[in-house]
């Protein structure tokens, strides 16, 4: 039920949003790009009553559509996926902190790869893959065993950054991403080795 809201709503959306708002879009960002390379200003274009119609609708939409996607997602997940086991329960007790965590390491790594020449899909998908793990990895060893020393942490960091400049603030954020990245590459090796070792060892047990 819920998927067939979501498409029924989505259709009308999607039609709005590519026909009647991408292409006025489209002409601004190439007016913005213009006026901010030469000197030869250019009038930035009218957007006319029936764009405006699209962007009300598409606000209008937008919504109910995410949260008819909850739901779906939630009901999918109840019916075909309902099935705990370590890693879901690891990633159930720490996501609300992931949830806090991610936003600053998401608009880190969009300034560092603002300028990188690769496609935008790639950064998204580099950004998750170093994001959720680094997320988990912080909040498994620092935020969830020691909330009052992760809380005294930040803000420390904050205050200094205040006193030494974005440049301090950004580069020690990011360090702290790759740090919690790498070690969560390693505890996940580790783990997988040694889930590895009693799989073999019971094996062998169960064969003599």
């Amino acid at each position: 039920m819920w998927g067939i809201l979501v498409c029924i709503l989505l259709v009308p959306y999607i039609l709005l949003y590519h026909i009647g708002i991408l292409p006025t879009l489209d002409e601004m960002f190439k007016v913005a790009e213009h006026n901010s390379l030469f000197d030869d200003k250019m009038a930035r274009p009218a957007v006319e009553s029936r764009v405006q119609g699209a962007f009300l609708f598409t606000w209008i939409l937008l919504p109910p559509i995410c949260l008819f996607l909850l739901m779906f997602f939630l009901s999918f997940a109840k019916r075909f996926f309902n099935r705990p086991n370590a890693i879901t329960t690891f990633c159930s007790k720490h996501s609300i902190n992931v949830y806090v965590l991610h936003y600053i390491p998401v608009l880190i790594l969009q300034y560092t790869f603002l300028n990188i020449p690769i496609p935008s899909l790639t950064k998204i998908i580099l950004m998750v893959i170093i994001v959720i793990p680094a997320c988990l990895w912080l909040s498994h060893r620092l935020v969830y065993p020691y909330p009052k020393t992760a809380i005294a942490f930040f803000v420390a960091l904050k205050l200094i950054a205040l006193a030494a400049g974005f440049t301090f603030y950004y580069f020690a954020l990011l360090a702290l991403i790759f740090i919690s990245f790498a070690g969560a590459v390693y505890e996940s090796a580790r783990w997988y080795r040694i889930e590895r070792r009693t799989g073999l060892e019971t094996a062998s047990y169960i064969e003599q």
